[in-house]
């Protein structure tokens, strides 16, 4: 966290920003862990398609991968 409590996340070689509420969702890509868009969003208290928005941010800098369970 910055010092206006930001979330703040190096990965792909970028500098990533997030607002508070982001945390959750962070610490959880992070650690590695195979998540769904909806307990991403049920932790954070965030709308999915905020979820969204932010895992296609990521993937589209290499920053995070999609997978589909089996």
């Amino acid at each position: 966290m910055d010092s206006e409590g930001r979330v703040v996340m190096g990965a792909g070689g970028q500098q990533w920003t997030f607002a508070a509420p982001a945390l959750t969702v962070v610490k959880q890509l992070v650690e590695g862990r195979t998540v769904s868009l909806g307990e991403m969003a049920v932790a954070s208290q965030l709308p999915v398609g905020q979820i969204a928005a932010l895992a296609t941010q990521l993937v589209a800098a290499d920053a995070a991968a999609v997978s589909r369970r089996r």
